[in-house]
């Protein structure tokens, strides 16, 4: 499975806070998870939400950019683990 090497607990979701929270009176935040199903998810929510329906699904298999799941891994790994 592209982009799980090296990471535990990779369905665990890893979230980076808008970097104009200071202005903005509903901050967005990112949110990146690997699913049970090995594909990577992307949602862009307000800041706290925990869940959103609408969100983008990038294959770890017959993706339709290669390299899209080995970048979204080298960001989650980035990305802190909260605490």
């Amino acid at each position: 499975m592209e982009g799980a090497e090296g990471v535990e607990a990779v369905n665990e979701p890893r979230r980076y806070l808008t970097d104009d929270a200071d202005i903005e009176d509903l901050p967005m935040e990112l949110e990146i998870f690997m699913g049970h199903n090995g594909d990577w998810y992307l949602s862009v929510l307000p800041q706290g939400d925990r869940l959103t329906r609408h969100c983008v699904r990038v294959t770890t298999s017959g993706s339709r950019h290669p390299g899209a799941a080995s970048a979204l891994a080298a960001l989650y790994r980035s990305l802190p683990v909260r605490s």
